[in-house]
């Protein structure tokens, strides 16, 4: 009964693999020549072994490609501590990867999501599924109670705050991995009602103009990488506890009496460090102060508009200029609500900034649209 649940029509696990090969490169055979490609997601996150990479290895001989899932998951990194090599999950997940070097000619496609990332998140109960009970649930059915569940407990802010740290880190861990002319990724979040395969794919961090990588990461402890580009360092923190950057891996560009002028680096956010600690499953994105720039003006994600107080308005779905989204404030909100960024100017160099506002029912004399610090 078990074989015949994952085998069709009782085929060994062997006849299974072959058939789907053949199938596969009919397929293929059929749409190349159509300006069409064909890709397959043989590689499950649950299963990370050298019998997989040969697997993979040999679906690529009859397809253009790989799908890969969320490839970043706790429970591997701890199965894999647990028995008895830390380092084996890293080096396991850069097998897969160099599958598709340039050399190779295949490409690949990386997702993840929040949903599959929930067990990051602190003080949330997950409930574990009653068939394979290592994976663990939100609420059922998933995604659409998830969000209302999520907004509930969290608050809109609370949870935003989660959405773009679990965003980052998979973008940090793809990043450590990836092949720049080979792979693709994209990030789906848990902030629509519906699934999150139906969220819009705005993240800021995609804007970074980090370059190409100098070479392959580097550890730097257990569960802590980092690796370098023409235009920034990508760290990543994948362990349980806080971790402190070494002295000079954020370097200075002009000391005066002990004290840095000009930081050689700003973080995603384009906040100008020499020294930072990552939180425990974190990543950050430390770039050249030039390759900042605005961030996501029409608000698909709030991702670098930081909030100037709680009740900062909120996301307008149907009403907007440019983009497809915008900043609403509605009145009866206290103090002064808004969203803001942070920029790197240049020494006398003139900026010119312009936005689009709509009112409507203003009686408020003192309502403005901007505000310069």
């Amino acid at each position: 009964e078990a074989v015949a649940n994952v085998y069709p029509d009782y085929f060994t696990p062997q006849a299974y693999f072959e058939g789907t090969k053949q199938t596969l490169g009919k397929i293929k055979a059929k749409l190349n020549p159509l300006g069409k490609q064909v890709y397959f997601n043989p590689i499950t996150p649950d299963v990370l072994d050298d019998n997989r990479v040969e697997q993979v290895r040999q679906y690529l001989t009859v397809t253009d490609g790989s799908y890969w899932e969320d490839p970043f998951r706790l429970l591997n990194r701890d199965y894999f501590a647990q028995n008895g090599d830390v380092d084996n999950y890293y080096n396991i997940l850069q097998k897969f990867f160099d599958l598709f070097k340039p050399e190779t000619g295949k490409k690949l496609i990386v997702e993840t999501n929040t949903v599959r990332n929930l067990e990051t998140v602190a003080n949330i109960n997950l409930t574990p599924d009653p068939v394979y009970p290592e994976f663990k649930y939100y609420c059922k059915p998933e995604f659409i109670c998830e969000y209302q569940k999520a907004i509930n407990e969290f608050g809109q802010t609370a949870l935003l705050k989660e959405e773009q740290r679990i965003a980052r880190l998979n973008l940090g861990m793809y990043l450590l991995f990836m092949d720049p002319q080979n792979t693709f990724y994209k990030h789906h979040t848990l902030m629509e009602e519906l699934s999150y395969e139906t969220s819009e794919d705005f993240w800021a961090d995609y804007d970074l103009q980090i370059g190409k990588p100098y070479g392959p990461k580097e550890k730097v402890t257990d569960n802590v990488y980092r690796r370098i580009f023409d235009n920034a360092q990508v760290w990543v923190n994948y362990s349980d506890q806080p971790y402190t950057l070494p002295n000079g891996a954020l370097p200075c560009d002009d000391f005066h009496q002990n004290v840095c002028r000009t930081p050689h680096y700003v973080t995603a956010e384009g906040v100008p460090v020499t020294s930072y600690t990552l939180p425990p499953l974190s990543a950050m994105i430390f770039g050249i102060p030039w390759i900042i720039d605005a961030y996501n003006p029409s608000f698909e994600t709030v991702w670098n508009w930081k909030p100037n107080q709680e009740n900062w308005g909120s996301i307008d779905y149907e009403v907007f200029h440019t983009g497809r989204r915008s900043h609403k404030i509605q009145s009866g909100l206290s103090g002064s609500p808004g969203l803001g960024q942070k920029f790197n100017f240049l020494p006398n160099t003139t900026y010119t900034w312009s936005a689009w506002v709509k009112t409507r029912d203003n009686q408020n004399s003192n309502t403005s649209g901007r505000s310069y610090k």
